[in-house]
């Protein structure tokens, strides 16, 4: 193999810590390349050991295949100084026709054993990403668990196998700021940046190499708030690429609103079969009822089957491992956890959200555990948050955004924590010092409506009946407080709608 060369930037050198910071930007470049590790490895090798065979694989990466090109390859890596400057180390790598190099895409493998595939939403995506069109991906039930990432995974690679795209670049995004999301682009696009080159030409820069590509696939996988409004810095003209964006977030300016599809939580088939494909269908059908009781303890949420069924595994030698899992679910959702991993932890999928609040609004939200999961209306929870009509629909819209609530269907206006999330709520409020005043303003408010509604019936008041449910939720909070007084009222002001 021709002997590389390597330009030597010495800016590294020149700034406090700066080799620290190097070493930093060479590992994260290592996990960036990810499951592409051992094609690095080979590319290094003096011997040709050729490309693997796609077929051989359960999950076809992409990063798997070599071309022959008569250039020079420039990859550059970089990193943000405490300035915030950006700090480029470009790498060439001198190649001639007859040798072998990485492409620069990939996608990432499957992380589960069995793809149950999630219907009319995988052709609606295939669809429009065969035809060059933004689509953007986002759960509807819950803020995750839900499968985005597989479902892009799975689309991305099927249709690289079928020929709509000569390569995908992967990029997941999560908590990395937009100056890193370029880099990460640049490194797959073998793209070089000139020293001292500022963010808005590097984005030029990577426009420029999109405009030149004619059967791209850029995959932005989990865009969160810090980086969100900066998504049309990442996207490729389409056509010609096409671009596949999940998110949590439910509005996301940079994507058309018809280009945005909603994944809904699994249907009752769907999870079945998830629970079937880890524990076998035999065991599921020894224990049915069981097992159907994990499945709508879950909401149908493939994270929190998947853990559930890990459970189970674990315990594969009990007799009725099954129904073990799940009477102890019965009482907790916090089971639903498995060591210290925080990708196998429902409710650490959900603090990625939650972090996301403003410090304010994450007491705002765990406030509204006080209400009972049917939900609440706004004026409840301005009352319960203790501020105006005007602010509270601001509030709810941000959570509604986030997909930590969803509104009620519903004559009236009436909003719900999303499946699974009230009782993480709870045990944010549990944790909090503001628990015994939540309630306490719920079980005031409800005084108040009822006392409002004293002489009314359901022809005068057809949407009382709805606040029953919160109506008995404050009974149990005055039982806890041991408040006679509170009690009395409970049971005075309601009586005629009890």
């Amino acid at each position: 193999m021709t002997k590389s060369t390597v330009e030597y930037v010495p800016e590294w050198l020149s700034i406090p810590g700066g080799i620290a910071l190097l070493i930093g930007v060479a590992l994260n470049a290592v996990l960036e390349a990810g499951s592409k590790f051992k094609d690095w490895i080979d590319l290094l090798s003096p011997e040709d050991k050729g490309s693997a065979d796609p077929s051989s694989a359960s999950v076809n990466t992409g990063g798997g295949d070599y071309v022959g090109r008569d250039k020079n390859v420039t990859v550059g890596t970089q990193g943000v100084a405490a300035g915030g400057d950006i700090i480029n180390s470009p790498i060439t790598i001198n190649a001639n026709q007859e040798e072998k190099r990485l492409e620069g895409g990939f996608v990432p493998p499957a992380t589960i054993e069995t793809y149950i595939p999630r219907g009319e939403i995988e052709t609606q995506v295939r669809e429009r990403l065969a035809k060059r069109k933004v689509t953007a991906i986002v759960g509807l039930h819950a803020p995750g668990g839900l499968g985005k990432t597989e479902l892009a995974k799975r689309a991305a690679d099927e249709l690289k196998k079928q020929g709509h795209f000569d390569d995908v670049y992967w990029i997941d995004v999560g908590i990395k700021t937009p100056q890193q999301i370029i880099a990460s682009l640049a490194l797959q696009c073998g793209l070089k940046f000139p020293p001292k080159l500022e963010y808005a030409g590097q984005v030029t820069e990577i426009k420029r190499y999109f405009q030149n590509q004619k059967r791209l696939l850029v995959v932005l996988d989990d865009i969160r708030p810090q980086n969100v409004d900066n998504l049309a810095d990442f996207i490729p003209p389409s056509p010609p690429c096409a671009a596949l964006i999940t998110s949590r977030i439910q509005n996301l300016s940079a994507i058309p609103a018809t280009a945005t599809l909603s994944l809904e939580r699994m249907s009752p088939l769907q999870a079945k079969q998830l629970l079937e494909s880890i524990l076998t269908k035999e065991r599921v059908q020894a224990e049915p009822e069981a097992a159907e009781s994990i499945i709508q303890r879950c909401q149908y949420n493939p994270l929190a089957l998947n853990i559930a069924a890990r459970r189970v595994l674990s315990r594969s030698a009990f007799e009725k491992p099954i129904g073990w899992f799940a009477k102890k679910l019965e009482k907790h959702l916090s089971e639903l956890q498995i060591g210290k991993d925080s990708r196998l932890n429902l409710f650490a999928i959900f603090d990625i959200s939650y972090q996301a609040l403003t410090p304010e609004n994450q007491i705002n939200f765990h406030k509204l555990a006080a209400f009972a999961a049917t939900g609440f209306t706004p004026n409840a929870a301005a009352y319960v948050w203790g501020i105006s009509e005007e602010k509270t629909n601001t509030i709810i819209t941000t959570l509604l955004n986030f997909y930590l609530l969803k509104p009620v269907p519903s004559a009236h206006e009436r909003y719900r924590l999303h499946d699974l999330l009230d009782e993480y709520a709870a045990q944010k409020l549990a944790q909090s010092s503001n628990e015994e005043k939540a309630r306490r303003s719920q079980a005031e408010y409800i005084l108040e409506f009822f006392g409002m509604h004293y002489n009314d019936d359901l022809s005068t008041a057809p949407h009382v009946p709805a606040e029953i449910d919160n109506l008995h939720q404050a009974i149990e909070f005055a039982k806890t407080q041991a408040s006679g007084e509170l009690l009395g009222q409970l049971a005075t002001k309601p009586r005629n709608w009890i």
